[in-house]
């Protein structure tokens, strides 16, 4: 007898149970690109106006969900972010981007032991992600874990040696360890 055998292939006539995917109402794909307009042209204000009204019927679009996490971010409005990008994530748990965006929204807003949470789950899946390596090192530069800071920031600078953000978090931590021994 062959593993082949004990294979079964049937096909399920009855679909009813499945769900089709939802197609996405026009009104939801023009308010969305409308919203990304005009956070580019820097009124996040109106692009929130712009999808807000939208987001009580079709908050189940994930698109709705990452567009208004960005303009509260850019709000400052942080605690909103963050409950548009968990939402968000909720419905694309495997969205790298995302991850970063929850993490480093987190580290703004000063939830810098959640934000490690995230960028570690991250980094799990990607450690070459140079934005997130950049973000691990200044959450452990605030968690005063300098150890681990530094080796996320020589990480980040095996990637992109001459990008200068890079290097002055990795000369900023660098004073924070000498300062550190130095006071013992």
């Amino acid at each position: 007898m062959d593993d082949f055998s004990l294979l079964r292939i049937s096909f399920n006539e009855d679909y009813s149970d499945l769900e089709a995917p939802k197609e996405i109402p026009y009104q939801v794909t023009e308010s969305v690109n409308a919203g990304l307009e005009l956070i580019e042209q820097g009124n996040p204000e109106d692009a929130v106006k712009k999808v807000e009204r939208f987001l009580k019927d079709y908050s189940d679009f994930p698109d709705m969900l990452k567009l208004l996490g960005k303009v509260y971010f850019q709000k400052a409005d942080f605690p909103k972010a963050i409950e548009c990008f968990e939402q968000y994530l909720t419905i694309h748990p495997s969205d790298n981007e995302y991850l970063y965006a929850l993490s480093n929204t987190y580290r703004v807003y000063g939830k810098l032991n959640l934000a490690a949470d995230v960028a570690e789950r991250l980094y799990l899946r990607d450690q070459k992600h140079f934005l997130n390596l950049i973000n691990l090192a200044t959450i452990y530069l605030g968690l005063r874990v300098y150890g681990r800071a530094e080796s996320m920031i020589k990480r980040a600078l095996n990637i992109d040696p001459e990008n200068n953000q890079a290097t002055l978090l990795y000369e900023t931590i660098r004073e924070a360890i000498i300062e550190k021994a130095a006071n013992r």
